[in-house]
């Protein structure tokens, strides 16, 4: 049992330099960099009141339909 253990510890760090080299030679520099989040403009806020609206008009549809 503990041979396989060795074999799988062994099999794991492999793969995990051999990923380390494939990420270096794509150019990787060890600093990650995350997607700026783009600032809303009037077409999203636009489509935030339109939603709001058409939710408020829902409500109210069914509000008298259940009060019939």
């Amino acid at each position: 049992m503990a041979g396989r253990i060795g074999y799988l510890f062994r099999k794991s760090f492999q793969m995990s330099q051999d990923v380390h080299d494939a990420m270096l030679s794509r150019g990787f520099t060890g600093e990650f960099s995350s997607l700026a989040l783009p600032k809303p403009g009037s077409f999203d806020y636009l489509c935030c009141a339109l939603t709001l609206l058409f939710c408020c008009v829902l409500l109210s549809v069914d509000h008298r339909i259940a009060t019939w």
